[in-house]
């Protein structure tokens, strides 16, 4: 009869606990078994992931670095690596949470997702680990902590579907993967999106497709290398009609004079946009008017190498507000997905509740969009975003845009990285058919690309 006080046998009644959702009696079980004292290494992950997504961070991690170094298993050492990782950077030890995500990447670099399923199709998604991290984050569902990848991809959460077997490669530019025991691969996802964050792994991302010759690849690592805001506004900014502000990445060596004085070098003048190159959100970005703002954000971007400086261009309309227009582009096609309106130049899907939840008439504008996008932008704006599409080449990216006075297209940005979801749907629920039409494009595009039979 197996003895009912060991470690093993308190961590499996702790996983039953926490599997009726009893986070109580996950806690005590689990306190138990660290009080028995862990000897076993399988006893030591399982109990170790246990105590990470009840929050016990640092009984988590000694637990798990315990298991490291007894167990053998590479599986088992890079998933206890990956929760290790997350943990590493929850108390800000970059370098660390560093190491042990790269070490689950040359260890154990795919992931299956789900059961495999012979009759269907297997997409490889890759996505790069030298760039990134695993963040700790809350389950609203459970209230459990769970990990996230974040940084420099788009999110296939709510993309993917179903048609096929979903294997994830965590690539490190530490190592080749060895694909000799892969299944046949039908179709390859590049979901780094990021050329500024993560251009050394787009170069190797490129290498490891070429270990798959004919197989399609959505988004080619070569493509999205080219979605840099300084080279948008180059290829941009040259279409006719077509308008994308000055943007230039300046050095940050030497001191704040010096590089002030590069900055009021360029052919951009105040107001300017100052923000730290890979950052897609409005916590590293600032409105400078002039050069004591400059030299105030400067100080604010702390030690970074670059910087983009980009012409703010005023676009308030009649009324004083701003508007940010977004689309999708999946296999060439157009999707209208938001038409925000708000009262600050720096829009976010967030800022609907600011303006939006009260206005009507903003909601009326965004619903015409969404509705009937050929007839609200015009004839020339959507041609002018079809030649955008030409210049990107890509199976899946968005726009940001706004429309000016004259009837030209303002580009904010285009790039793969930004992320669709349904966030907002239940407060404005007209948008939602939209939303659920950019999901099947893309799945639909997915099968095209592999030669799946519609």
């Amino acid at each position: 009869m197996e003895d009912d006080k060991t470690a093993e046998a308190h961590t499996r009644r702790a996983q039953q606990a926490l599997k009726a959702g009893d986070l109580s009696g996950a806690r005590d079980h689990a306190r138990s078994a660290l009080a028995v004292g862990v000897a076993e290494a399988e006893t030591c992950f399982d109990l170790g992931v246990l105590l990470f997504k009840l929050g016990a961070r640092p009984q988590a991690e000694e637990v798990l670095k315990h298991g490291a170094k007894r167990d053998s298993s590479h599986t088992r050492i890079a998933v206890a690596s990956r929760y290790l990782s997350a943990l590493a950077w929850s108390r800000e030890d970059k370098p660390d949470a560093r190491r042990w995500i790269q070490l689950a990447a040359r260890l154990s670099p795919f992931e299956m997702k789900g059961k495999f399923n012979d009759a269907k199709p297997t997409l490889l998604r890759i996505r790069e680990v030298d760039n990134s991290h695993y963040r700790l984050s809350n389950s609203k569902r459970t209230g459990l902590k769970t990990k996230i990848l974040a940084g420099g991809h788009f999110s296939p959460k709510v993309l993917i579907g179903t048609d096929f077997n979903v294997i994830v490669l965590n690539a490190t530019a530490q190592a080749l993967p060895d694909i000799s025991e892969l299944p046949p691969i039908s179709l390859i996802m590049n979901s780094v999106a990021c050329p500024d964050m993560s251009g050394s792994s787009l170069h190797h991302i490129g290498k490891i497709i070429d270990l798959f010759p004919g197989v399609p690849v959505i988004n080619a690592p070569e493509a999205v290398l080219q979605t840099s805001r300084d080279k948008n506004a180059a290829r941009i900014g040259a279409l006719e009609g077509v308008h994308f502000p000055k943007t230039h990445r300046v050095s940050t060596e030497g001191s704040p004079s010096e590089v002030i004085a590069r900055i009021e070098a360029l052919d951009v003048d105040y107001p300017l946009i100052v923000r730290r190159p890979g950052k897609q959100t409005g916590r590293h970005v600032a409105k400078v008017e002039n050069r004591a703002d400059l030299k105030a954000s400067l100080k604010s971007a702390g030690d970074v190498p670059e910087l983009y400086v980009i012409q703010y261009i005023d676009c308030r309309d009649a009324d004083g507000l701003f508007h940010k227009t977004r689309c999708f582009f999946i296999g060439g096609h157009f999707y209208p997905v938001a038409h925000l309106t708000n009262d600050s130049w720096e829009i976010h899907s967030g800022d609907r509740y600011r303006v939006m939840s009260s206005s009507e008439a903003a909601q009326r504008d965004e619903m015409a969009y969404l509705s009937d996008p050929k007839t609200f932008l015009g004839p020339a704006v959507m041609a002018g975003l079809y030649k955008i599409a030409e210049v990107m080449q890509l199976e899946y990216f968005g726009i940001d845009f706004t429309v000016l006075p004259t009837g030209d297209l303002l580009i904010f940005e285009a790039n793969p990285a930004m992320r669709h979801n349904f966030d907002h749907a239940t407060n404005f629920p007209y948008t939602r058919p939209h939303l659920e039409k950019v999901t099947e494009a893309f799945q639909a595009m997915m099968r095209r690309k592999a030669g799946i039979e519609l």
